[in-house]
């Protein structure tokens, strides 16, 4: 992964709103949508589009996602997936949670996935 990216990312998980099973909805942003944003911001390319179902999709030109990142988005982040594995699960499965299958399944929280970024990507 970039470095540089990396950090503005870690960095930026601590100032946003968190929300689950999609990249954003109107309270908030799961760990993938908030590099979505900073590339946005960073790049000036991209932008957020809400739909009927209560949540966002972030389009780059005529293609979107509302549950992982655009290729564009990856690429730009140095990540070889548009939903990175990270200590065993991808990164929307540690945002969002399994914790019916158990507590340690269970959602994590902006803190702990910024940890899981910084020591695993």
């Amino acid at each position: 992964m970039n470095p540089a990216v990396k950090e503005k990312w870690v960095n930026a998980l601590a100032t946003y709103p968190q929300t689950r099973m999609r990249l954003r909805s109107d309270t908030g942003f799961c760990c993938l949508g908030v590099l979505c944003d900073l590339y946005a911001k960073e790049t000036g390319k991209g932008e957020w589009k809400q739909w009927s179902g209560g949540g966002w999709d972030f389009r780059i030109g005529n293609q979107g996602s509302s549950t992982s990142l655009p290729w564009q988005v990856a690429e730009w982040a140095g990540l070889d997936s548009s939903n990175p594995l990270v200590a065993g699960l991808r990164l929307s499965d540690h945002n969002d949670g399994y914790d019916y299958i158990g507590p340690e399944h269970a959602p994590k929280s902006f803190e702990e996935i910024a940890h899981l970024i910084q020591e695993g990507l």
